[in-house]
């Protein structure tokens, strides 16, 4: 690290840090066995200090390597599920139960570059190896930061270690659409409701795309829409999901995932139905941005068109249209969902089978 930036400033308030320049000898102290995941956050404008806030989440973790807490996760899966590791599936079976079962690292404090112009220090992340912060910054300040519309974040390391932690935050453009969607079933084949089927997708095949999202999505895109997702899948799987999302084409996007941990009553919150957890998820996002309308995009195969009908019983005059992909061969007649779209007028919710549908209808 440079010598010349001799001290830092740190101007909390409400536990925002408004504006932080890192010492020259400050770095993450990050061992050879541990790891830093900096997920993608967005970008929003805070009208009350009248400065945008870039918010910071990252995980520091240690991937597992206990051959004995492996064998018996793959134990359950094979004696309970009938699957077992394959010479095609170990490798995806190797990294994400690895991603599944990490060691985390708590009360470590992290230096992340905002930009290559700004530093900011995190507070110490918790027992599940999380670290939450913001740095607000001005209008003048911001805007040379956005690159391809994000701006980068870095963690800072010591100059010998060579490895790159890096992850971005997406600038989003005031008064304009969001999508919302969820994930599995509605972009990556999943088959959530068969729980063989769910487990063999998620820790086993490559993830696979739901025909047609893509580019109905990149079509938004072009429109200027940005896109969020939400899913009920944990953190711990967040980069192979990334992966996947770039690897499919879908556009530059946020992830919002379940923040459980192994060793506390959290695992539980995996097995919680969407209508409890995905309101918690949605929600922040149209506080974030109350200048931008907002679709909706789940499928058919849980509770998506419910919890969609709580939000927009909540915030009618926010959502701009809702899409439920039609995974479970119901009619849009059906009793299910006349119930559950009551409160939503017909002309604003649509049940579909091809994407190229709403893409056509744009």
């Amino acid at each position: 690290m440079n010598r010349f930036w001799a001290f830092f400033i740190l101007i909390l308030s409400g536990g925002i840090i408004t504006l932080t320049q890192a010492k020259g000898s400050d770095y993450t102290k990050v061992s050879s066995d541990e790891r830093v995941v900096l997920f993608t956050t967005s970008v929003y404008f805070d009208a009350n200090t009248k400065k945008y806030v870039i918010p910071i989440h990252g995980w520091m973790h240690e991937l597992e390597g206990s051959f004995f807490r492996k064998g018996a996760f793959k134990k359950i899966l094979k004696e309970k599920y009938k699957l077992q590791v394959t010479p095609k599936t170990k490798n995806n079976f190797d990294r994400r139960v690895q991603l599944f079962l990490a060691d985390n690292e708590r009360g470590k404090k992290v230096v992340v570059s905002v930009g290559g112009k700004h530093q900011v220090v995190s507070p110490q992340s918790g027992a599940n190896g999380h670290f939450k912060t913001k740095i607000l910054l001005t209008e003048e300040q911001i805007k040379p930061l956005v690159k391809k519309g994000a701006i980068p974040l870095k963690v800072i390391l010591k100059n010998r270690d060579k490895r790159a932690f890096k992850g971005q935050a997406l600038w989003v453009e005031p008064g304009k659409v969001s999508i919302i969607s969820d994930i599995d079933d509605t972009v990556k084949i999943t088959q959530v409701t068969e729980k063989s089927k769910m487990l063999d997708a998620t820790f086993f095949q490559d993830f696979k795309a739901a025909p047609g999202m893509a580019e109905l999505y990149q079509s938004w895109q072009a429109q200027g829409y940005q896109l969020h997702f939400v899913s009920s899948s944990p953190w711990h799987l967040w980069e192979p999901l990334d992966e996947f999302l770039t690897k499919s084409g879908f556009p530059l996007r946020t992830l919002s995932l379940k923040m459980v941990r192994l060793k506390d009553k959290t695992i539980l919150d995996l097995f919680k139905k969407g209508t409890k957890t995905k309101p918690l998820q949605i929600e922040p996002l149209l506080q974030a941005y109350p200048d931008r309308k907002f679709i909706l995009v789940g499928d058919s195969g849980e509770q998506d068109p419910e919890v969609y009908n709580a939000i927009y019983k909540k915030y009618p005059s926010r959502i701009q249209a809702i899409y439920i992909r039609n995974v479970t061969q119901e009619n849009a007649s059906d009793a299910r969902f006349k119930e559950a779209f009551k409160d939503v007028p017909k002309a604003k919710w649509k049940l579909f089978d091809d994407p190229k549908v709403l893409k056509e209808s744009l």
